[in-house]
């Protein structure tokens, strides 16, 4: 009897945790919808500043192109300039096309400069570049490749920002071994 009573109870303790895992299952699978259907887009970002845009004192006539851009098209006046981090080198860059779109690839065209008024161009160098969204904690599903077109000048194809919001952009520059980054934010629509 004795014998019966404990092969009984072993038999509820198992029962009561296949039920109890069971549940844990259910729950983490109600928990995986909601997360697929709501996502990261739905927690709020700070408004952030745009990035400085450059004045020239060129005619338009003169600008600056964008990689992408054809002889027919207007030229680009929005280039965006951002400091490196130790204040050693500039990064002059316009998005083609521009506006930036959500969920479509763009490029970049990327300049580098050693001073802030981007006349002496950084040559030399190593250059990668990459776009995160911190407040979300991920980034591009993707790898752009970086091509350097002329001493200094680089074009990134490959650029996909995958929702709107509060992107990061990095532009990493490598010699000697050494890393310096340039860091601005974009917020996308």
């Amino acid at each position: 009897m004795m014998e019966t009573a404990r092969v009984d109870a072993t038999h509820r303790s198992a029962r009561a945790w296949a039920v109890a895992l069971l549940a844990l299952l259910a729950l983490l699978a109600m928990l995986a919808m909601v997360s697929a259907t709501v996502g990261c887009s739905d927690t709020p970002s700070p408004p952030i500043p745009p990035a400085r845009v450059e004045q020239s004192d060129r005619p338009a006539s003169q600008a600056p192109r964008s990689p992408a851009e054809t002889p027919s098209a207007t030229p680009v006046q929005a280039w965006r300039t951002v400091r490196s981090a130790a204040g050693t080198f500039s990064v002059r860059w316009v998005a083609a096309p521009d506006p930036i779109p959500v969920s479509d690839p763009f490029e970049l065209d990327v300049q580098l400069f050693v001073d802030p008024e981007c006349t002496i161009p950084l040559t030399g160098r190593s250059l990668s570049v990459d776009a995160q969204m911190p407040h979300h904690g991920h980034g591009m599903n993707v790898r752009p490749s970086v091509t350097e077109i002329t001493p200094g000048r680089y074009r990134v194809a490959g650029m996909l920002c995958h929702m709107p919001g509060r992107w990061e952009f990095l532009f990493d520059v490598t010699a000697g071994g050494l890393l310096e980054r340039a860091q601005t934010t974009v917020e996308l629509k």
